[in-house]
């Protein structure tokens, strides 16, 4: 930011504004909007490769459940859905069960 000479807003700034603002400038279409972040190159590609396969994962459930069909299990990772509407989802393989408080 400094190097830009561009500042931080401070408290009275941000009080100033209003709750219903926008940008001024529009997102730009096609840039980056980036869901990962991640400096080894090949755990990016990896992670990416794990998110394309949940969302197809995702449309597919949803597809279902939206056409009626309640018992459609969502893959793991799914939180609104479950929160929301109680659906069923897949366990992570990485998913621990935690013990008991004593």
């Amino acid at each position: 930011m400094r190097t830009e000479g561009r500042k931080f807003a401070g408290p009275r700034k941000v009080k100033q504004q209003s709750a219903f603002g926008m940008p001024s400038s529009p997102r730009g279409l096609g840039k980056l909007c980036p869901r990962v972040a991640c400096k080894d190159k090949w755990r990016r590609i990896e992670v990416l490769g794990q998110l394309t396969a949940f969302l197809a994962d995702y449309r597919v459930a949803l597809a279902e459940y939206l056409a009626g069909k309640r018992r459609v299990e969502f893959p793991a990772g799914t939180y609104l859905m479950r929160v929301r509407h109680g659906v069923k989802c897949r366990r992570s393989r990485s998913a621990r069960v935690l013990p008991a408080p004593a």
